[in-house]
């Protein structure tokens, strides 16, 4: 039997840099008025820059090929990686991981382009033109090494990346014509911009740019920076061998194998080890503002079973809750044509009979502030007189998810064992998803959807 560690823990989790969408500040913490018109800028004119730098066909693919360096689904770029200027580890490691043996001479053409377009046009980009004089920068009195150096100093502190929508559906070197446009950092999922012509010099205007024209044309959008992470929260065995996978024998001791079959919640006990994972998700509609990829978090908290000697609760109890998944970045594509994304996520390495319920809590990063809290109750399986564990959810236990920064909740709702366990398969409402033969069943979370996979060891009958 297992033992219950004394635990008396605060059940409250922070998701750092989740805000309120439909709640924009004029006050934020995060930015004033002027800091935020100042970045605008600085976007708009880093994408004029780029626009006329992408003229050059050697430059594009310079680009491109950092962007497929990076490859974590962001589709994006840092614009410190792009100038080789304070790039963050967590960039570099995703840079060396997937290195793409990127010519200097790419990278050297790309510098060249961009500083000799500041230093004999710096009227045209009076932001610029403003932080390199606060900087003691003057392109006419400084070297092109100087001036270079300050430039992406400057641009590197903005915290900017460039980002590629729909980059599957081009090859950019090959493309005549490319849109360049910023976040206009307000909800609406629209902007203007500029056009660059293939080995034209000159940007030409375009009045509105949303997700249609992006899904037809190549665009690339200059962004805050999304958050980095080099990976995100998994299982580190997700196909154990299966040494048995005989439904009527399953309940007897020393059986393990995925349940892939509908079973009684009442023969996994506690000294039983049911790991459960959620391999796919996907979105049935994308939830970033304007052309930004849609990254969501996912949240899971559940109930702590905590006795004293004489198995008596301790008083008061608590709630867990734990971050399943680091910001995971759905590309726009696969949320327009709600295609499955691996994500292999261990959502419990193994599922006590006493936890009746966990709650599933989500939500979708923006760039807005505000703040809000989920707050909720998990059941806890525990019959008070008889002093033993129950599948009977007996008792409420609250937890509160706070949120803050840069985030929308979109789904905070309980998940019961039961109901896992007794719908493994078949369709309940959202369809099945066939994974290896197994029609799962799929379960949706608001836009989200999953499924359960479910693993079992057996330890007695």
């Amino acid at each position: 039997m297992k033992k219950y560690l004394l635990l008396i823990a605060v059940g409250i989790f922070t998701l750092n840099s989740c805000e309120r969408e439909d709640k924009i500040e004029d006050n934020s913490l995060e930015m004033n008025y002027s800091a935020k018109s100042n970045k605008i800028e600085a976007m708009k004119e880093f994408a004029q820059l780029l626009g006329k730098t992408l003229s050059d066909k050697e430059n594009r693919k310079y680009l491109v090929d950092l962007i497929h360096q990076r490859g974590d689904n962001s589709e994006a770029v840092t614009v410190n990686a792009l100038l080789g200027k304070n790039i963050s580890k967590e960039e570099l490691l995703l840079l060396s991981r997937n290195r793409n043996n990127i010519k200097i001479s790419a990278k050297e053409s790309f510098r060249k382009t961009l500083i000799n377009e500041v230093r004999k046009n710096i009227d045209q980009y009076p932001n610029l033109k403003s932080q390199l004089k606060k900087i003691n920068a003057s392109t006419t009195q400084r070297t092109i090494e100087d001036t270079y150096d300050e430039l992406s100093e400057y641009y590197a502190s903005q915290g900017l990346d460039v980002y590629f929508p729909y980059e599957e559906n081009f090859n950019l070197e090959d493309e005549n014509t490319i849109t360049l446009t910023w976040d206009p950092m307000i909800e609406q999922n629209y902007n203007y911009g500029y056009q660059s012509v293939n080995g034209i010099y000159g940007l030409q205007p375009i009045a509105i740019i949303n997700d249609d024209f992006a899904y037809n044309n190549p665009v690339l959008v200059v962004r805050p920076a999304v958050y980095i992470e080099s990976g995100i929260a998994s299982d580190p065995n997700p196909n154990p061998v299966i040494i048995s996978n005989n439904p009527p024998n399953w309940a007897f001791q020393g059986w393990q194998g995925f349940l892939n079959f509908n079973v009684d919640h009442t023969k996994i006990m506690d000294a039983d080890v049911l790991k459960v994972n959620i391999p796919k998700i996907r979105l049935m509609e994308h939830l970033g503002t304007f052309l930004t990829p849609t990254t969501i978090t996912l949240v899971r908290s559940s109930a702590n079973l905590t006795t004293d000697n004489n198995n008596n609760l301790v008083f008061p109890l608590s709630a867990d809750s734990r971050q399943l998944m680091t910001r995971q970045h759905i590309k726009r594509r696969d949320a327009r044509n709600h295609n499955w994304v691996d994500v292999n996520i261990l959502w419990d390495d193994d599922w006590n009979m006493h936890e009746a319920e966990h709650t599933l809590t989500w939500a979708s990063h923006h760039t807005f502030s505000g703040n809000l809290n989920a707050k909720g109750t998990v059941k806890l399986g525990w019959d008070v007189e008889q002093k033993k564990v129950t599948f009977d959810p007996k008792i409420d236990i609250n937890f509160d998810v706070r949120v803050g920064g840069n985030c929308k909740l979109r789904y905070n709702n309980n998940v019961s064992r039961r109901a896992v366990l007794t719908q493994i398969i078949g369709d309940t409402g959202a369809g099945t998803y066939n994974d290896n033969g197994t029609e799962y069943s799929v379960r949706a979370a608001d836009k989200l959807q999953y499924y359960f996979k479910p693993y079992l060891t057996k330890i007695v009958q």
